[in-house]
C-alpha cells in the first residue's frame, strides 16, 4: 500500500516522466492491490466472509500481488492465492471454508464452498518452473486431497504467475509505431490485444503440461475421482492500451479451463461461473450466470 501511495503523490506532485525510468512495476502494484481490493469487497456483506479472516492476516507475511512472479520460498503468497480462489468461489456458492493457513494437514483441497446443491473442493497450486513433471505432481496431489475431503466434486486450479512471459505481455517501446527509448512502456492500440496474447500463452503452456504425458494418460490420471475431467489455470499480467488517446494501465486476468474429456453441463456451468467472478471490476460484466 505503501508503494501504490508513493506512485499517487509522484503523478500529483509533477508526474512521472517514463522516459527516466521502467513504470511497470510501480503500476504492477498498483494494479495488483486493485485487484485483490476489488475482489474483497465484491464480498464483504457475505457471511461467511469471515473464513477468509486467518488468511488476509498473511497480508503482512508475503506478497500479495498474483500478477507478478515471486519466491518459492515465500509461503504466505502461495497462501494468498488461496485467498483469490476463495474470493472467487464465494461469488457463486456460500459456506465456504478454507484450509487453516498456518495449520495446514494437507489432508483437504484449499478451498471448499457449496456450489448449486453440491459441495465443491478446490486444490490451489503455484507452479514455480515449468517442468511437466512438477505439474503432474501438484495434480497429483491436489487430486488426492480433494478425494479425501469431504468434497462431492472438485478441480485443481494452477496458478501460472512465476511462468508468464509478463514482459511480452506489457513490453518496452517501441511498440505499435509508439516512439521512445528502451525504458518507455508500451500501450497496445487494441484493447483486446494484452488479453488474448494472454489466454494464448496460457492455452500454450497448458497443451505443452498435457504433450508431456502420453495421449490420454492425464485422463487416467483424474477418471474415478471426484474431481472434474481437466483442471483450472489462473492468469494475471499488467499491461497498458490505448484508451481515448492516451496510454493506459490495465489488468488483464484469466481462468483457463483445460479439459482432458467430457465434462457435464452442470459442471461447466460452474466452472463459467467461476470465470465470470474474477472480474468484479468490470463495468460490462453481466450478472452471474446459473452455476
Amino acid at each position: 500500500m505503501l508503494s501504490v501511495l508513493h506512485l499517487v503523490h509522484r503523478k500529483t506532485a509533477g508526474g512521472i516522466r517514463t522516459e527516466d525510468e521502467d513504470i511497470r512495476p510501480l503500476y504492477r502494484t498498483l494494479i495488483g492491490v486493485h485487484e485483490l481490493a476489488s475482489l474483497l469487497l465484491e464480498i464483504q456483506d457475505s457471511p461467511h466472509f469471515g473464513s477468509l479472516v486467518p488468511h488476509l492476516r498473511l497480508l503482512n507475511d508475503g506478497n500479495a500481488l498474483q500478477n507478478s512472479p515471486s519466491s518459492g520460498r515465500d509461503q504466505a503468497t502461495n497462501k494468498l492465492f488461496e485467498l483469490y480462489m476463495g474470493a472467487v468461489a464465494l461469488q457463486c456458492g456460500e459456506d465456504l471454508t478454507l484450509d487453516d493457513p498456518l495449520a495446514s494437514s494437507g489432508n483437504n483441497p484449499d478451498v471448499l464452498i457449496t456450489i448449486g446443491k453440491r459441495r465443491w473442493g478446490i486444490a490451489c497450486k503455484v507452479l514455480h518452473g515449468p517442468s511437466p513433471q512438477g505439474f503432474v505432481d501438484h495434480l497429483i496431489k491436489g487430486l488426492d486431497q480433494i478425494d479425501r475431503s469431504p468434497a462431492d466434486v472438485g478441480v485443481v486450479a494452477f496458478n501460472l504467475k512465476n511462468i508468464l512471459q509478463h514482459d511480452e505481455i506489457w513490453p518496452l517501446a517501441p511498440l505499435d509505431g509508439i516512439p521512445g527509448n528502451a525504458l518507455t512502456p508500451a500501450a497496445w492500440s487494441d484493447p483486446a490485444a494484452p488479453f488474448h496474447l494472454l489466454v494464448s500463452e496460457m492455452e500454450q503452456l497448458g497443451n505443452e503440461l498435457v504433450a508431456y504425458l502420453p495421449p490420454g494418460h492425464l485422463t487416467s490420471i483424474i477418471s474415478g475421482r471426484k474431481s472434474v475431467l481437466g483442471f483450472l489455470l489462473w492468469g494475471a499480467s499488467p499491461s497498458a492500451t490505448m484508451i481515448e488517446g492516451r496510454p493506459t494501465p490495465s489488468s488483464v486476468r484469466a481462468l483457463n479451463f483445460q479439459t482432458v474429456g467430457q465434462v457435464s453441463p452442470e459442471d461447466l456451468r460452474v466452472i463459467k461461473c467461476l470465470t465470470w467472478a474474477i472480474y468484479p471490476d468490470s463495468p460490462t460484466r453481466g450478472p452471474r450466470p446459473p452455476a
